[in-house]
């Protein structure tokens, strides 16, 4: 089903775009309104690092409708290759950074899955830079509910080590008003990794 019919009917839908030579994939499993503007943070990273001259892998998963947090959100932790289509063309490939962007509802944005901290605190220095001063950004595992520090997190799978995943937890207003503040703040730290 394509993206227009899956929003017009409460359903689900997949969007790949794939480079098969790329170091970073980019995941959005929860997009459409399951968690909202989750998927245009992702695509607008893809893009900005587009322009920067890398060529990224991007997944996302879309489900839309009134419930679609309940009907269609399954945690990044059970996330299977072959739950999906379009992902199981991903199976067996790994990369050596991964990103996924969510939303929780804790209050801060957070900066987390099992990348170094080095890294997540250059994100988080990003972001408190370009998000307002009244949004709390912490990246410290021990500081944050929803860690993404399981190796069954699909992130961390996806990356070549299993420790190279980074996950974005923004809150339900940072993820509506400043998704492309969020995504520059990323793509200003993994232009340099690249």
């Amino acid at each position: 089903m394509n993206f227009t019919d899956a929003w017009r009917h409460d359903e689900t839908t997949e969007t790949l775009w794939t480079n098969p030579e790329t170091d970073i994939a980019i995941l959005a499993p929860h997009a459409g309104d399951i968690e909202f503007n989750t998927e245009f943070a992702a695509g607008q990273l893809h893009k900005l690092l587009r322009k920067a001259g890398y060529h990224p892998t991007t997944w996302m998963y879309h489900g839309f409708g009134e419930n679609a947090f309940d009907e269609y959100h399954v945690s990044s932790n059970y996330l299977d290759f072959t739950q999906f289509t379009e992902l199981s063309r991903l199976q067996d490939r790994r990369f050596r950074f991964g990103v996924s962007f969510h939303i929780h509802e804790a209050g801060y944005v957070g900066v987390g899955g099992r990348i170094g901290e080095g890294i997540r605190s250059e994100v988080a220095d990003r972001l408190t830079e370009r998000l307002p001063n009244s949004k709390e950004v912490r990246y410290r595992h021990d500081e944050m509910k929803n860690k993404g520090r399981k190796e069954s997190n699909i992130v961390n799978r996806i990356t070549e080590s299993g420790d190279d995943g980074l996950q974005i937890e923004m809150t339900p207003k940072t993820s509506y008003n400043y998704w492309k503040r969020v995504a520059r703040s990323v793509r200003d730290v993994y232009v340099e990794l690249l």
